[in-house]
């Protein structure tokens, strides 16, 4: 080891050896940072894959959207006659839409999922005067 002298230290070529117990405390302390790392990573990559199919889903809901709103505007420009023969209810595609007259100038329009009918997707309302004869 290292022994001393008067003008100061001088150290030993052999590679200083840490007792038994200290090397098992060191490898101890390498794994539970192993396991540490791992867990959070592990944790990360779950959160990543949450996020994504929460994107993946959000896309879909917004090209539903887009399509009932599209459906909407399509039977907002459609004349008295025309609504008057398409009360009820009609499929198209995954969706449907449902118009009805509550009263004798306004239509309600209410486009929804077919695979949740009591749930509408977007409704309006629309007013069409009787043509005056």
């Amino acid at each position: 080891m290292a022994g001393q002298s008067g003008e100061g230290q001088i150290l030993s070529p052999e590679k200083p050896v840490l007792p038994r117990n200290e090397r098992g405390a060191a490898l101890f302390e390498v794994l539970v940072a192993l396991v540490v790392i791992t867990s959070s990573g592990v944790a990360t990559i779950g959160a990543l894959d949450a996020a994504m199919r929460n994107a993946i889903e959000l896309e879909a809901i917004e090209a539903q959207q887009q399509h009932a709103n599209a459906l909407l505007q399509d039977y907002s420009l459609l004349s008295r006659g025309d609504l008057d023969q398409r009360i009820g209810e009609q499929h198209v595609g995954p969706l449907f839409v449902r118009v009805t007259r509550p009263q004798r100038a306004l239509y309600r329009v209410a486009v929804g999922e077919l695979t949740h009918p009591d749930r509408e997707l977007l409704v309006t309302v629309l007013l069409r005067t009787p043509d005056p004869r």
